[in-house]
């Protein structure tokens, strides 16, 4: 940990980019459609895979699992804070006075795991690896009957991801703090099977495929291949969302279109490097963890949108999608080096140059 990125691998960090690029404009407003179909498959799965892949045996030692567990818990308390004086800022500034109910939510949200805004990625992936590390130690008869009822538990959950949602709406409208919280704290263990289904099948899985030696002519066709599946089974499955708990028609098929999309985007990463174009995007990746807690709506969205609406004309074409998306990587990329240079522990980590900076801890 701690290399510079000269000596990492750049592929997971150029995948993570494209993860992160997913993220962004979902929220700038590709929130519906084919696009944003496509984009579920990978935007945040991409990052459980790629901690899975990086994990080997790290999470079989208490020293070492305390060490990741401790990296993501810094940056999900840190964050929530700030999250947590952001939005009694803006509750301020709308009714003119301190908001009770509003810091009584942002406590709901933090301690029951469902995480403020984008934190709640950092909570579930503590959870998961934690869940996942005392997995590894059962005997294999009971790893059996466990993974078994993970597996039901994700279809069954699946049925009732709808009401989720309605019940999270209400509680949060009426002003319900011990309903509320429940509710937050039943979503933040929904997740869960899911969340653990994808870990484990990339911890077991990434091995065996880095030891396949895929040359040019191949991985091109093949990142073809694979996004492209992926883009058909999620615009047939309607598209899913692990923060939601909603897994479309069929949960099974979400899970096809996490992996193949995942794959894919890590032999798009692949491809790029062949072609030695990956290295601005892998300092993007590196950086993930930073955009991803700082771009909202209440950070360094808004202004961008602001800015491509004015130079677009409007709000939904693919102009203002993609001029979003770059204004706020231009505005991201100070915030990175001061972040590195100066508050390290935002993002769990000791003080590092910006090109030493390790986003979500994979384990590398």
């Amino acid at each position: 940990m701690g290399e510079n990125i000269k000596k990492r691998f750049p592929e997971p960090d150029t995948a993570k980019a494209f993860a992160i690029f997913a993220v962004i404009l979902q929220h700038a407003g590709i929130d519906e459609g084919n696009a944003f179909f496509f984009m579920s498959s990978f935007q945040v799965p991409l990052f459980f895979v790629l901690s899975a892949a990086f994990a080997g045996d790290k999470l079989k030692t208490a020293e070492t699992l305390k060490s990741r567990l401790k990296r993501l818990f810094i940056p999900y308390l840190c964050f929530s804070f700030i999250d947590t004086l952001m939005s009694l800022f803006v509750a301020y500034a709308k009714t003119g006075g301190f908001d009770t109910g509003e810091l009584l939510r942002c406590l709901a949200l933090f301690f029951s795991g469902f995480g403020i805004s984008v934190t709640w990625f950092l909570s579930a992936l503590i959870v998961t690896e934690l869940l996942f590390s005392l997995w590894l130690k059962l005997k294999r008869l009971l790893k059996l009957f466990v993974a078994i009822a993970v597996f039901a538990a994700f279809f069954i959950i699946n049925s009732f991801g709808s009401l989720l949602i309605v019940w999270y709406a209400t509680t949060a409208s009426e002003n319900d703090i011990p309903s509320f919280f429940l509710c937050c704290l039943v979503s933040a263990v929904a997740r869960l099977p899911l969340c653990l289904i994808v870990y484990g099948v990339a911890y077991y899985l990434a091995p065996k495929l880095r030891k396949l030696k895929l040359n040019a002519f191949i991985t091109f066709p093949l990142t073809l291949l694979l996004l492209g599946f992926c883009y058909l089974i999620s615009i047939t499955n309607g598209g899913g969302s692990m923060g939601m708990v909603y897994y479309g028609f069929f949960p099974i098929l979400y899970l096809l279109s996490i992996f193949f999309g995942c794959t894919g985007i890590i032999l798009l990463a692949r491809c790029l490097s062949l072609l030695k174009l990956s290295r601005p995007f892998a300092f993007l990746g590196a950086n993930s963890l930073i955009i991803l807690l700082t771009h909202m709506d209440l950070y360094l969205l808004s202004p961008a949108k602001l800015l491509a609406v004015k130079i677009c004309g409007d709000q939904a074409g693919p102009c203002f999608f993609i001029l979003t998306l770059l204004l706020t990587l231009l505005e991201e990329i100070p915030l990175i080096l001061i972040i590195n240079r100066f508050f390290p522990i935002l993002t769990g980590k000791v003080k590092s140059s910006p090109l030493k900076r390790e986003a979500v801890p994979e384990g590398d």
